[in-house]
């Protein structure tokens, strides 16, 4: 008997017991308050599963919600301590850009200074020789009103003075202007001369030879192939020869 008939044959069975039990309580007048009995089970057992559905809903909802509200506070908690560490990192951020901006007028000052004192010792330079020059040619001109110098040497010394003076002024502007740095006083200033520009050749002679190469390759290879033949054709021959040579003079 198989496993597919045996439960054919209980489904049967069942069947007609709770015909029989229906038929029984018709007979005896209980149908139908077995039916109502039933149906109050049946809405009740709905409701309460309907009840407890809701109230499981409800809770799972509740649950969800707290776990959304306790995100959104941390998240506010977190914003809120991210903006109080922004606030000292921000003014430690402004001191140090204050304190980069003090140190780089500082430091252009001080360059500024730098120039300028350079640039006042130098002027006062060329004053010093300037006053050195007038001094000797005013103790040179009372000599020559004294008599112990001549016209000649007194022109001499006023022209050779005035060409000092005239190409110390030149070099200290020619090379305030042209040569010394501009930033720093005691910097001399270099020009920036660009690299040579080099062209690549135009070899034709050696695209050839590249182009060429593949041919006299060949062509070498074979030249050696047909030495190599000939060569070991030779020798063939001339031992063959030999060995015949020999085998004739053993024979006598």
């Amino acid at each position: 008997m198989s496993t597919d008939s045996y439960f054919n044959n209980a489904r049967e069975a069942i069947d007609i017991a709770v015909a029989r039990n229906i038929e029984d309580m018709r007979r005896n007048g209980t149908l139908a308050n077995y039916v109502a009995t039933s149906r109050d089970q049946l809405i009740n057992s709905i409701n309460s599963a309907q009840q407890n559905n809701g109230s499981k809903v409800i809770a799972d909802y509740q649950r969800a919600t707290d776990v959304q509200k306790a995100n959104y506070n941390y998240f506010k908690r977190n914003s809120d301590l991210l903006r109080v560490g922004d606030l000292p990192l921000k003014a430690m951020q402004r001191d140090a850009e204050a304190l980069r901006h003090d140190n780089q007028n500082a430091q252009r000052q001080y360059e500024i200074n730098q120039w300028t004192s350079g640039n006042r010792l130098d002027t006062l330079f060329v004053y010093q020789i300037i006053f050195v020059s007038i001094l000797v040619l005013a103790i040179f001109t009372g000599m020559w009103r004294a008599g112990f110098v001549g016209t000649g040497f007194l022109s001499l010394l006023m022209l050779l003075s005035l060409v000092i003076i005239v190409l110390v002024i030149f070099y200290r502007a020619q090379y305030t202007a042209f040569t010394r740095d501009q930033r720093y006083w005691n910097k001399r200033g270099f020009q920036k001369f660009a690299g040579p520009t080099i062209t690549p050749p135009d070899c034709p002679v050696i695209a050839d030879t590249i182009a060429g190469l593949p041919g006299s390759a060949s062509a070498l290879a074979q030249n050696i192939s047909d030495q190599t033949l000939n060569t070991t054709s030779n020798l063939l021959t001339s031992l063959g020869s030999r060995l015949t040579s020999a085998g004739n003079a053993v024979a006598r």
